[in-house]
């Protein structure tokens, strides 16, 4: 119901909106009587229709054919505590979800390297895509779409990437154990 009066309110203040304006620009008059005559005709229709609808827990196939897909939830990727990226997009028909997974598996190959150091995590131009790198491993790359869904540039992006991948790697690795002298 409470959408239904939301679409009644949008459909009587067009009705207004194009009234005054047609009450301001001198227009022929056939078009102004076209111009009066829609608005008037669409709230009384708008009141029989709707009642006798009852919502269906089944999409339409007129809302099928506009398909209001939710955007994917954003995943954080986690290390050592810190949240190291989020994940908003789909590339490659892999979903935030399916990305994440793969990047944790990088993320155990970067922590258990005792090689790679916090300073050897860069980000890195390569060719058209900027990627974070993390001594001889990639990390992962900064895509347009994912820049955009983050309010940034794929440089930029890359750059806060790699810096809190620098962060959590000593807070991700466990203490080396250190036993006594026999």
């Amino acid at each position: 119901m409470r959408a239904w009066s939301v679409a009644m309110v949008m459909v009587l203040s067009a009705a207004v909106t194009m009234e005054a304006a047609a009450a301001k620009n001198p227009v022929k008059h056939k078009q102004r009587r076209a111009a009066q005559a829609a608005p008037a005709k669409a709230p009384a229709k708008a009141p029989v229709k709707a009642p006798a609808k009852a919502p269906s827990p089944t999409p339409s196939p007129a809302t099928a054919a506009q398909p209001a897909v939710p955007a994917p939830q954003p995943e954080e990727i986690v290390a050592g505590g810190i949240v190291i990226l989020r994940l908003r997009t789909t590339v490659g028909g892999m979903t935030p979800a399916d990305r994440s997974a793969a990047i944790y598996e990088r993320i155990n190959t970067i922590i258990s390297d005792r090689k790679v150091q916090p300073p050897d995590v860069k980000a890195v131009k390569k060719g058209l895509d900027w990627v974070v790198m993390a001594g001889p491993h990639l990390f992962v790359t900064a895509t347009p779409d994912e820049a955009i869904a983050n309010k940034a540039t794929p440089m930029e992006l890359a750059h806060i990437w790699a810096s809190n991948l620098r962060i959590a790697i000593p807070l991700a690795r466990p203490e080396p154990v250190v036993l006594p002298p026999k």
